[in-house]
């Protein structure tokens, strides 16, 4: 049904996906987290690509805090999925609670722009652990040292 997503798992549909894994490079996708009903059709799609393109062993999914003056928030907790859990590296949060980044649980419990993420994550690479972020008002150079620190995270792990 083409309403709510590509119509096709992804193992069938990636036959024709444009994107190639050649070990080379990571990859960010800038997907929305609305209602599925709503943009549950773009997100299946990017997460569609994403399927021939892994697997990796972290996913890092940053998200907009929605109702929250924080501006971080790291979460060290399971998340639940209708189709399983996903886990936090932990090791991974540590590091960025180390450089001072916070961990809220709370934060996420009122947001969904991540946990809207999770199943499409979790049905195409089910063991991949996260790291979610949360991300409220920041300024550029608070943005940016984000950045930083998650671009040398990547590049440790790849």
């Amino acid at each position: 049904d083409t309403e709510f997503g590509p119509g096709v798992s992804p193992p069938e549909a990636i036959r024709g996906s444009s994107l190639k894994h050649n070990g080379e490079a990571d990859l960010a996708l800038l997907l929305p987290h609305g209602g599925y009903c709503n943009s549950g059709f773009v997100a299946a799609h990017g997460f569609q690509m994403l399927a021939n393109y892994g697997p990796w062993p972290l996913a890092i999914i940053i998200g907009n805090n929605h109702n929250s003056w924080n501006k971080f928030a790291l979460c060290d907790q399971v998340w639940s999925t209708p189709i399983g859990p996903l886990e936090p590296d932990l090791q991974v949060v540590k590091e960025l609670m180390d450089l001072g980044y916070p961990v809220s649980r709370s934060v996420h419990a009122d947001e969904h722009s991540i946990e809207n993420q999770l199943p499409f994550l979790r049905f195409i690479m089910p063991g991949i652990r996260i790291l979610p972020v949360g991300v409220g008002a920041v300024d550029f150079d608070e943005a940016h040292s984000l950045a930083k620190h998650l671009a040398r995270i990547v590049r440790e792990r790849s």
